[in-house]
Formats: structure tokens, sequence, C-alpha cells
């Protein structure tokens, strides 16, 4: 969310400012919590006034523009909020954000989830939301917070293998942190970092994303095409606080008969 204080009196206009940015967070709803707060602001701002002991030079008259010079522009952005003229950006870490090292599902396009067996095969031909389905999303290049959209990321299994593209296939069969484990996330439109929600693809080395047959037949997972359709986007959803911790002792290097690319 982005305000805009246009207000010359500063002072009050900051008291009524955090009582506003206080009532949006409380209702942990961007979309309506926080206009319903603007709306609630310019009805009972005078009652704050009253009570703000930094709005005195308006109860004194010495200021009579006051509260009613306070006027506030808000446009709707998904994942900050910024107080335009007075320096402060505010970004609270949105629980919605997708954070490197987050355990989360990825929904296919026929309501399906991408699942790893055992045997590093990966399907989307259930709808569980499963150990199974749970993957953990690392940055590849290590550093913390959040993902923003054309950032390599790294898919730990729930068996500690990565999600891999060998040519078309694709599979997690091996705990390497190679080329050919390297995806690339990234998002039609929008800005800011990957949300809870998003519909997100994930690009290989070869150029090609990874897809998900369907409807007939549902679930197949290869990455053969370069094209960003309905069949390569996947939904992400954060699935527990708690994801998948990779072993100390994986391998970095890549497979001995197999070198990637």
């Amino acid at each position: 969310l982005e305000v805009a204080s246009i207000a010359p009196r500063r002072a009050c206009a900051r008291s009524l400012l955090s009582e506003t940015i206080a009532f949006g967070m409380w209702a942990r709803s961007w979309k309506w919590g926080v206009p319903c707060a603007i709306a609630l602001s310019v009805v009972l701002g005078p009652t704050l006034a009253k009570h703000d002991p930094s709005c005195a030079a308006t109860r004194s008259g010495t200021d009579t523009a006051g509260l009613d010079s306070a006027l506030f522009q808000v446009r709707a952005l998904a994942s900050k909020i910024e107080v335009v003229g007075e320096g402060l950006d505010v970004d609270p870490e949105s629980s919605s954000a997708i954070q490197s090292g987050d355990s989360i599902y990825l929904k296919s396009h026929v309501g399906h989830f991408v699942t790893v067996m055992a045997d590093g095969r990966v399907h989307a031909e259930w709808n569980h939301r499963g150990e199974w389905e749970k993957i953990l999303i690392e940055r590849a290049d290590g550093a913390p917070g959040a993902i923003p959209p054309g950032t390599a990321v790294f898919l730990t299994s729930w068996n500690l293998k990565r999600i891999t593209v060998e040519g078309t296939a694709v599979h997690a069969k091996w705990d390497h942190r190679g080329e050919w484990q390297k995806l690339t996330i990234e998002r039609t439109g929008g800005e800011g970092p990957v949300l809870e929600g998003d519909e997100v693809f994930f690009k290989g080395w070869t150029g090609n994303y990874i897809d998900v047959n369907g409807p007939f037949p549902a679930g197949g997972i290869q990455a053969r095409w370069s094209d960003q359709g309905s069949w390569q986007g996947l939904t992400i959803e954060h699935a527990s606080a708690t994801g998948v911790e990779p072993s100390a002792e994986q391998s970095t290097e890549p497979p001995a008969v197999l070198p990637g690319p």
C-alpha cells in the first residue's frame, strides 16, 4: 500500500497516519482493511486530534488548517507501505511474501500439487497437501529474504533431493546444487517479490519451463517448451513455517556420469 501524505501540518497528520496504519495491519487485509481505516480516519479524525498532544497547536487555534489540510492519497500495492514526503519506507515483511527457506506447495492448472515420490519421480497427479508435496524454496545465491521474479532458486523435496531438469525430463533424484538444479522463478506482470497466491513459472537451464500435462492425461511433469502458458503456470502457496532442512553433507558437484550443461 502506498500512502502519500501531502499535509503541510505533519505533526497531526503523522498521528492520524499511525492510527490508520495500525488499523490496517490489525485487519490483516490490505485490500479492505486499510481503505476502511482511511475512511474511518476521516470520520474520527477530529476526535483523535482532541486527545493527541501533537495537535495542541490545532486546538489552540494557532494552526487553523489542522487536520482539514491532511489529505491522503491511497494506491493499492501488494507488498509494502510507503509514506511519500516523510522519508519513511515501511516493509512489514508481510506473511504473504515468499521467503528463501520457506516450505511451499505448487498447485498446477488442473488443481493438483507437484509431488515428489520416494524414487525421485515428480508428478502432479494428486490434490493432496502432504509431506510429499512440501518443497523448500531457496535462493541459489544464498541470500536471505524475499524472492523477486527473475531469481535463480533451488527446490528441495522432502527426501532432500532437488528438482532437476535433465533435457526435457524433470525429477528429484539428486542432491546436487548444479546448473541442472537451478530454476529461474518468473511471474507475468506486477512489481515486488513473489507473493503467496501468485502464478509463477520455473525456467530450467535449457530455456524451457516446467510444465504439467492436463487435463487428459493429468499430472505428468516435464520441461518441453519455452512458453508461459497455462500448463507452465504454478500457483505458489505457503506450506508451513518450517521447511525441509538440507543436509550439510549434500554434494554441490554435478553428477559424475551425467555432467551438467
